[in-house]
């Protein structure tokens, strides 16, 4: 087996003639190792890669670190080559997102000692391959054997800090105890505190990552129930607010301003009377960067900081919010099927109109045929008579700066969104205004249509432009109005109703409607009271959104169940037969083809010649010529206008469209 260590760092070779030797033990001779070729140091990335099998990355814990080395190992190591990380907490579809094939991309998380704990978390992506043996049902932040020593750390927190041991003694039990097998922390003897040392070669935030989502908001261990919380032993805690020393509210709602940098001085320049994030001197950084894990600079002024790659085209040399090449697709979590299969698919889910099989079988044929268009998708669907139509929206005003519409190719900015109907009508008042008029227009729309992306450009929340973060904006900071914190008990402003000292004016089991303690609102007897009732149509109190005046007019009761809040094909009720009218007999409750009575044929509408009594089969006139040629839209001879209808109908003025506004008189469609 033959093992090449690969470190940019220029001194790599001293280094590792210094530190190894510490961890081969006297049976293994470095400079043996070195001289036989077993052990080959390597300062360029790709001459460490040439011929590799395996590739174990050891670097540090630091996602945009990762996010840009993979797709350069990618690059530079053979095709058939595995590629591991022995990242603690760092999901492998988060480091491969840059990479062409995410998928060959494993976590094998090692534990040290591996001489006592001989383990490996084998952890795939989500886009892996199903037939490969796993481990962990779901990919998670920070696997299963850190969150479970997490479990462990948070009770030896709990116990310190409610007086039960001390820091010194809980650090001695798990020595003598269950250390070998849960070695985890290395506690400092001045308390229990989050400085602990997970082990590895250097500075982590992997823990950081599974503290953040085990602690509360405060930083306040989170309980879990069955006492892994800090509240639930040791002398009951006082309501008294460790910032002001008055009772009555917490430290976190104190409206008075703040009592120092919590110890009392400030972590940037070390006076007293303000925190950091109000310290009027030039910011001093004073940790360690995450990229080199060296101190003295951030990462974003680290010399060994990899290039940024762009996250539109996923090329180095530019910022994403210059680039104007077209957006490369992440398609490998997408199925590969020849393009007659995808669209046998994406036909079936158009016939059992199942818009979400639609969408799924329409990615996979775009994958198939990536030179096909939107408007060759929409001419193949009519000229099938398809029942999904691609609509090419105009896009909303405001609130959409942060995505872009691309079309199937990848070109970015396109002017109109495309949206999957059944039918070519809008069902909505507020799509009426953003429809095509006619078909033709629709059709020169999805030339410059697309889906909607987001851009990967970041929105400043102080001054609402793009290209930077609050953090990094030049103007002047905007101040942000608090919420005001409002007792609903007694209306007082400064604390909760749960800490209000006050007798409670109404009981929380009393009825919503009336008031009553003697009984809840489904049991109220007395008439519903609206004044603190708000529409969720038009936002005014005094009635529901089924009562609402300003209900849409296109609104129709379904067919199946009758209710008004779904139409016919989103309803999962049986038919309701009392809905159902009979055409023979006008009774309710079956069909005309189940009606048991007689056939009346004085209903009966001869298609040929247009007189009662008879059908077409039976008509003695001769048969009539077509004045008007089949639609050619994909619509049915007859019926509602839509794209296709071959005779005059009326126009709905209320449902608007393509023909709204037009006069209210019969003419042919297009």
């Amino acid at each position: 087996v033959q093992v090449i260590i690969h470190d940019p760092r220029p001194d790599i070779e001293e280094y590792v003639k210094k530190t190894l030797p510490e961890y081969l033990g006297t049976d293994i001779s470095l400079p043996q190792l070195l001289e036989s070729k077993q052990l080959i140091l390597s300062s360029e990335l790709s001459a460490a890669l040439e011929s590799v099998d395996i590739v174990q990355e050891q670097g540090p814990e630091n996602v945009s670190f990762k996010q840009s080395l993979w797709p350069k190992i990618e690059n530079a190591a053979p095709s058939t080559a595995l590629f591991w990380s022995s990242t603690s907490g760092i999901p492998s579809s988060v480091q491969g997102i840059n990479m062409r094939e995410p998928a060959r991309l494993l976590v094998v998380h090692p534990f040290n000692p591996p001489h006592i704990m001989p383990v490996l978390e084998i952890v795939p992506p989500r886009a892996g391959t199903p037939a490969l043996s796993v481990v962990l049902q779901e990919e998670v932040t920070g696997f299963v054997a850190n969150r479970l020593s997490f479990a462990l750390f948070r009770e030896a927190i709990h116990l310190v800090n409610s007086g039960v041991v001390t820091a010194a003694e809980v650090d001695r039990i798990v020595e003598e105890s269950m250390g070998p097998r849960w070695a985890m922390a290395d506690w400092e003897n001045e308390g229990a505190n989050d400085g602990y040392n997970w082990g590895g070669p250097g500075p982590s935030t992997d823990s950081a990552v599974l503290n953040e989502q085990n602690s509360l908001g405060d930083g306040s261990p989170r309980d879990f129930g069955g006492g892994f919380s800090g509240d639930d032993a040791g002398p009951p805690r006082d309501d008294t607010c460790r910032n002001c020393g008055q009772s009555g509210h917490f430290a976190r709602e104190c409206p008075e301003p703040r009592q120092g940098g919590g110890g009392g001085a400030c972590f940037n320049c070390g006076e007293e009377g303000h925190n950091k994030a109000e310290c009027p001197h030039p910011r001093v950084f004073k940790g360690t960067c995450r990229v080199c894990n060296e101190e003295g600079h951030p990462a974003s002024e680290c010399p060994q900081k990899p290039a940024d790659i762009c996250k539109n085209c996923r090329e180095e040399g530019h910022k994403t919010s210059d680039c104007k090449e077209n957006r490369k697709f992440d398609l490998n979590d997408v199925r590969d099927e020849t393009p007659e299969d995808a669209w046998a698919e994406l036909k079936k889910a158009d016939k059992e109109r199942n818009l979400e099989d639609f969408r799924d079988a329409f990615k996979v044929y775009t994958k198939a045929a990536p030179e096909k268009t939107f408007v060759d998708i929409e001419k193949q669907l009519r000229a099938e008579g398809a029942n999904v139509y691609l609509i090419a929206l105009e896009k909303q005003k405001e609130g959409f700066e942060n995505y872009t519409f691309i079309d199937l190719q990848g070109k970015l900015d396109r002017t109109y969104v495309v949206k999957f109907f059944f039918g070519p009508e809008p069902r909505r008042n507020h799509l009426i205004e953003r429809w095509p008029a006619s078909p033709e227009e629709n059709l020169e729309r999805l030339t410059d249509a697309g889906f909607e992306y987001d851009r990967m450009i970041p929105k400043c929340a102080n001054c609402g432009e793009m290209g930077h973060i609050a953090k990094s904006c030049k103007q002047e900071r905007v101040m942000i109005e608090r919420v005001e914190i409002k007792c609903v008990n007694c209306s007082e402003v400064g604390h909760r109703a749960r800490d209000c000292t006050k007798q409670r004016e109404r009981s929380k089991f009393a009825c919503r409607n009336c008031g009553s303690p003697d009984h809840k609102a489904a049991d109220c007897t007395e008439p519903p009271n609206l004044d603190h009732i708000e529409c969720r149509r038009c936002n005014q109190t005094g009635h529901f959104a089924k009562d609402c005046p300003n209900a849409p007019k296109f609104a129709k009761a379904c067919r199946k169940c009758g209710a008004k809040d779904h139409l016919s094909r989103d309803c999962d009720q049986e038919q309701n037969m009392d809905l159902i009218t009979c055409n023979n007999c006008d009774e309710t409750g079956h069909y005309a083809r189940d009606c048991p009575k007689p056939r009346d044929w004085s209903r009966v509408k001869c298609s040929n010649c247009g007189e009662m009594g008879h059908t077409v089969r039976r008509c003695s006139k001769p048969p009539a010529e077509e004045e008007n040629g089949a639609g050619d839209f994909g619509g049915e001879a007859g019926g509602e206008a839509a794209w296709g209808s071959a005779g005059p109908a009326p126009i709905e003025e209320e449902v608007g469209g393509w023909n709204a506004g037009a006069e209210k008189v019969a003419e042919l469609a297009w």
